[in-house]
């Protein structure tokens, strides 16, 4: 099992696109949009890519993710591949919800968890039997793609005990490594949202998220300014 780790994306417009995002989604429920991450999507695409190259068939990979937004993003760039090599025969790689694959098996599975946000809001990647179904889908070689603040901060005891696991391994890698370069990531994985979120509130169509983040920042500074209100009666009024 490997790990390719997003929060070690730092700077610039990648790190943006390592953040989650709304996409609509065809439905008649009640939930008219899914999830989807850019970022994470490519660097799947990016090793899929590498695998062809090194001689795996298409019907070998599936590229699986617990929202059906990230299907449709990643099937849009598979669709772009095929038309870039001149190769349908690509079309053969399984690209599903993680619900959707359930009784099969590949021989590598590329999985990519899709939420980043400053909330910890891991969503249904929280329910470790869904994750425990992807990763067991894989015969030989299994790559999860994604934020390992995330991992590491969810509440399932069960998928913290994974990313431990994966890190004591060292098996876990930043992004760069798809593309050559340095596979360096800091032991303690840390946020990428930027100072006070601002990053990522900046750049996200998720209103909710957005509020969210508001509010936390809100009760952040009212508590500070408690505090400085306590010691300013400490000290008889003198600050």
């Amino acid at each position: 099992m490997v790990h390719i780790d997003t929060s070690g994306v730092k700077g610039g417009p990648e790190r943006i696109r390592t953040y989650e995002i709304l996409i609509p989604q065809v439905t008649d429920g009640e939930y008219p949009h899914s999830y989807a991450n850019y970022g994470e999507a490519t660097y799947a695409m990016e090793h899929y890519q590498n695998l062809i190259f090194m001689g795996v068939q298409p019907e070998q990979i599936a590229l699986i993710t617990p929202y059906r937004g990230q299907v449709i993003l990643l099937g849009g760039m598979m669709e772009e591949l095929c038309v870039k090599y001149k190769n349908m025969d690509l079309k053969n790689t399984k690209i599903e919800t993680v619900d959707n694959v359930k009784g099969q098996e590949f021989d590598i599975v590329i999985f990519t968890s899709v939420r980043n946000n400053p909330q910890k809001n891991f969503g249904i990647v929280s329910d470790f039997h869904r994750l425990n179904v992807a990763v067991t889908r894989a015969k030989r070689h299994f790559v999860l793609i994604g934020s390992g603040y995330m991992l590491k901060h969810n509440h399932s005891r069960e998928v913290r005990n994974l990313f431990d696991t994966i890190r004591i391994q060292n098996q876990r890698f930043h992004p760069a490594v798809l593309i050559g370069g340095l596979p360096y990531i800091n032991y303690e994985p840390k946020n990428n949202f930027g100072w006070n979120f601002e990053n990522f509130m900046k750049n996200s169509n998720d209103t909710k998220m957005i509020k969210w983040c508001e509010e936390f920042l809100k009760r952040g500074r009212d508590l500070h300014r408690e505090q400085a209100d306590d010691e300013s009666l400490e000290n008889g009024g003198m600050n």
